[in-house]
């Protein structure tokens, strides 16, 4: 008997009970981008088992894409394709988890650029691309928002379609096709109206397969555009009409991988047969979306339309047009400017005469016109950035003998300021200032910035400067996240950084020697678009 490879078979044995259906595995990058299939086999099923299957699930490795950075972030699986015509890819993804994208781009991910994407919060994306340059090497990268972090299990179908039959029909002079389709053919008409007015397809003659072939019919250029038709008539499309009131239309003829006009089946040996007419519209209609009849703008003007709104005049002291203001604003006009108006805030010194030291607390009372502010002073200690709402700020310390003078301002706008001046300690009475000064005692507050924040957090100590703190970082469900022991509190603000945790709401809990506790909420991340 023939000597047998049990170690072979062991093998295949194992890669089989393995039930992976991540046929491609996970390619991340651009360097070991896998190449794309031609192929519609998923059957509208994530595990479906066409050729572009696979799951990145792990492979986190490609971020900051040039056509959606945000879309780009979760975990990657990266094809590549190559044009050999100049038709456009028509991309459907079937993906396990939802908030994907499909991002393709003429180069690597991050460095190239973006040729088309389609993102959203569901599970499955469609894309068709503009038509293709020949020889030129395209990525199409699949990935989430990163949360989920994955899309887990996904199948892609991907097909090419025509887009070389491009026709413009005049008004008056029909248009005549014919098609023997082949199989697997998915073949692209656009036809343009001359004039702008409706579009309408008949059918003369001609079969198609009845179970699994179909005509589709778009009002647009491409399938993207409001879907029409979508049949094949038992079979036989004689006297099926239908009309594309934009005057664009796209036609396609999307056929299986048997029987067909192109293969000599009993069904269909005739080829299609159409007509594309448009009709001149007699008088206006001012509802369309279409410049006809006699209006002088679109749906606009003429004997029956309202008048066309003016175009916006920058210089004649009337707000027209799309302006914002008066000659400001708008589509043609220079911005408006912006009017400021000044932060409102007042101080109060705390006094630490043992360490020879004070601190200044800032009670923010508004914002003013800003947006977010920074509050800096010329004592050397560091701005703090990013403050999003009025409330108690500590700055210092500052070393007793000291006179500091503190500027909150726009941090769009720094001229839109106010100052508070003339900062000092006195010893001998505890609390002491000048300048607009308020004249409350210090308290004990606890404050974070920037909040929301996408990764750095300060929290801000000042008002017990000197004491014994415990900080912890819990997340919603109350998981401890990071502590932090301090003996005697010497910095106005502790940093934590937050960036390798999840996106969410996180409690920052401050407690001081002596039984007092401060609770504070930062939120961590941005939402959606």
């Amino acid at each position: 008997m023939k000597n047998f490879n049990f170690a072979l078979l062991y093998f295949a044995i194992l890669f089989v009970a393995s039930g992976s259906t991540n046929v491609l595995n996970a390619q991340s990058t651009c360097p070991t981008a896998v190449p794309l299939t031609l192929d519609m086999n998923c059957g509208g099923d994530p595990f479906g088992g066409g050729a572009n299957s696979g799951d990145p699930t792990g492979n986190d490795d490609t971020d900051g894409n040039v056509c959606n950075s945000s879309y780009s972030n979760g975990d990657d699986y990266i094809f590549t394709y190559t044009a050999t015509s100049d038709d456009a890819l028509q991309l459907d993804l079937y993906a396990e988890n939802t908030w994907t994208g499909i991002m393709v781009t003429e180069g690597c991910p991050t460095t190239g650029t973006c040729f088309a994407s389609a993102t959203s919060s569901s599970s499955d994306e469609s894309l068709t691309t503009p038509p293709m340059t020949p020889g030129t090497t395209y990525y199409i990268h699949i990935s989430t928002w990163p949360s989920p972090q994955s899309s887990g299990q996904f199948c892609l179908d991907a097909s090419l379609i025509d887009l070389t039959n491009e026709v413009t029909v005049a008004c008056g002079t029909p248009v005549n096709e014919t098609l023997c389709y082949g199989n697997n053919n998915l073949i692209g008409y656009i036809y343009t109206s001359g004039d702008g007015t409706p579009l309408t397809i008949t059918f003369n003659a001609g079969g198609i397969e009845s179970c699994c072939d179909d005509v589709l019919i778009f009002d647009g250029n491409s399938p993207s555009g409001i879907e029409l038709y979508s049949d094949n008539n038992g079979g036989d499309m004689t006297g099926v009409t239908v009309t594309a009131n934009s005057g664009v239309m796209y036609v396609t003829v999307d056929s299986d991988g048997s029987v067909s006009c192109a293969s000599g089946s009993g069904c269909c040996p005739d080829p299609l047969d159409w007509t594309v007419t448009c009709d001149a519209v007699t008088g206006p209609t001012c509802d369309d979306g279409i410049q006809n009849g006699d209006e002088e703008g679109i749906d606009c003007g003429g004997s029956n339309c309202d008048p066309c709104v003016a175009a916006p005049t920058c210089d004649d002291g009337i707000q027209n047009g799309d302006e914002e203001g008066v000659d400001c604003g708008g589509s043609n006009c220079a911005p408006c400017s912006v009017v400021c108006v000044e932060p409102v805030a007042a101080a109060t010194v705390t006094s630490y005469c043992g360490p020879g030291v004070f601190m200044v607390m800032v009670n923010l009372g508004d914002l003013g016109s800003a947006n977010a502010v920074s509050i800096s002073n010329d004592g050397g200690q560091p701005t703090l950035q990013n403050v999003f709402f009025p409330r108690r700020y500590f700055v210092g310390p500052f070393s007793v003998g000291d006179v500091v003078n503190i500027t909150i301002a726009d941090q769009n706008d720094p001229s839109c300021s106010i100052v508070l001046e003339g900062l000092a300690a006195d010893c001998n009475m505890g609390l002491a200032g000048a300048g607009n000064l308020s004249g409350v005692s210090a308290q004990t507050d606890i404050s974070v910035f920037p909040n929301p924040t996408s990764g750095a957090v300060n929290v801000n100590l000042g008002s017990i400067f000197g004491q014994k703190a415990n900080i912890r970082i819990m997340n919603a469900v109350g998981q401890l996240i990071e502590e932090r022991q301090i003996d005697a509190v010497e910095n106005v603000t502790e940093r934590f950084d937050l960036s390798n945790q999840q996106a969410g709401m996180y409690f920052i809990h401050v407690d001081v020697a002596g039984g007092e506790s401060h609770v504070e909420r930062v939120i961590l991340g941005t939402a959606r678009p």
